[in-house]
C-alpha cells in the first residue's frame, strides 16, 4: 500500500456531466463561491497561492433547470478582473465597484452565455461561460429557492 496524502480539493472531476448543456443564454443564480489556487495561465506573484475566485451558478430554467455551471477569475490578471466586473454588474450587485465578500453575490441573478467546448463525443466536452448579461428579473432569489434548485 502507498500512502499518498494527496490534497485534491482544487481538482475538478472529468466527465461527470452525462450530457453537456446546449450552447445558448441561460438565466442563473449565483449559489456558491470559493477561493482556489490560480491556474497555470494566471500571472501571479510567487507568494500568492490562493489567487483565483470561483463562482458556482444554478440554472433557473425552464431548460436545463438545476444544472450547475462554474467560472473562475484570476485575481492578478486584468482581463479576468474585467470579466468578473461584468458578472458583478450583470448580477446588479448594490456596490459593484467594491466587493468585500463573495457571499454578497450569492442569491443574485444574471444571464450567462454558455458555449460547449471539446466536441460532443469527447470526454473533455465541457460548458464554458463566455458572457454575462443582466437578468430579466430585478429581484434576487430567496435563499430557500436557491437550495431547491
Amino acid at each position: 500500500m502507498v500512502a499518498l496524502h494527496l490534497d485534491m480539493s482544487d481538482c475538478d472531476p472529468v466527465g461527470l456531466d452525462p450530457v453537456p448543456m446546449p450552447s445558448g443564454d441561460y438565466e442563473v443564480v449565483i449559489v456558491d463561491s470559493r477561493l482556489r489556487r490560480a491556474p497555470d495561465r494566471c500571472a501571479k506573484p510567487a507568494r500568492a497561492s490562493l489567487a483565483a475566485v470561483e463562482f458556482e451558478f444554478a440554472v433557473l430554467g425552464p431548460v436545463c433547470r438545476g444544472a450547475r455551471l462554474r467560472d473562475s477569475f484570476c485575481l492578478f490578471e486584468e482581463a479576468s478582473l474585467r470579466r468578473m466586473k461584468s458578472m458583478v454588474l450583470a448580477s446588479r450587485c448594490p456596490i459593484p465597484d467594491f466587493v468585500c465578500d463573495t457571499e454578497e453575490l450569492h442569491g443574485l441573478r444574471c444571464r450567462v452565455r454558455v458555449e460547449s467546448r471539446g466536441g460532443l463525443r469527447s470526454s473533455e466536452c465541457r460548458n464554458v461561460i463566455s458572457g454575462y448579461m443582466r437578468s430579466a428579473s430585478r429581484f434576487p432569489v430567496r435563499r430557500r429557492d436557491c437550495e431547491a434548485v
